[in-house]
């Protein structure tokens, strides 16, 4: 089992001190390694918190996570398509594909 804290260092009188920090998006380079290793999302709970400005972000908001991940070929083009669970629609799976996946990891936090 593998177990990732997140440690920040903050400067008290005394020197500095270690103390958990609060959650934060993932990287872009976090993201590019959850797009190309797929499978790796599996098992993963994210929260989304879209940008306000963003059209439908109500849709997108909250927690989510990857049930199901799949290719195939479609007339000549790799299809993927991923089936998500959504907590802001009391948990229903939905088909989705690399692209809205994308948007949600851009706009999320790990959270286990």
């Amino acid at each position: 089992m593998r177990i990732d804290i997140n440690i920040c260092w903050v400067a008290s009188q005394h020197g500095y001190c270690t103390t958990t920090c609060p959650p934060s998006l993932l990287g872009s380079l976090m993201v590019a390694a959850f797009l190309q290793n797929p499978h790796t999302l599996l098992g993963k709970r994210f929260v989304c918190t879209p940008p306000p400005d963003e059209d439908d972000a109500e849709e997108y908001e909250g927690a989510w996570e990857v049930q199901s991940y799949s290719t195939q070929v479609r007339e000549g083009r790799v299809d993927e398509e991923y089936v998500v669970a959504v907590e802001s629609l009391g948990g229903a799976s939905l088909p989705m594909g690399r692209d809205e996946v994308e948007f949600r990891l851009k706009h999320s936090t790990l959270v286990g």
